[in-house]
């Protein structure tokens, strides 16, 4: 079983500019529209058996949510330096090739 004493710790939340408007000098962070993220402590193996649920879902475009899964788990798996997810289910997820394109048709392996 999981050990899941330490999730409360883990989980933060942060709020960041929006984005960037174009200056006279340059572009300059739009501090008037704000976002907030809910950091969410995820292991490898649970990045894995996401990704997993999400390639067995029926309906990968009922909305821009399901992309941004996969593009959060891909982002999150450049920053650690990590090559390679794998599922319960037997998938093989390599963060080295397109992540989508795995998701929507059932991996490369």
């Amino acid at each position: 079983m999981t050990d899941i004493q330490h999730w409360p710790v883990l989980i933060e939340q942060k709020t960041i500019p929006m984005g960037y408007y174009k200056r006279d000098r340059g572009w300059v962070q739009d501090l008037d529209q704000l976002i907030t993220y809910t950091m969410v402590p995820l292991t490898e193996y649970q990045m894995g058996n996401l990704l997993g649920l999400l390639k067995r879902s029926g309906d990968k475009d009922n909305g821009d949510w399901f992309w941004e899964f996969v593009n959060i788990i891909r982002a999150a798996c450049q920053k650690l330096g990590v090559a390679e997810l794998r599922s319960n289910f037997g998938d093989v997820f390599d963060m080295t090739c397109d992540l989508a394109s795995q998701v929507r048709n059932n991996g490369l392996r």
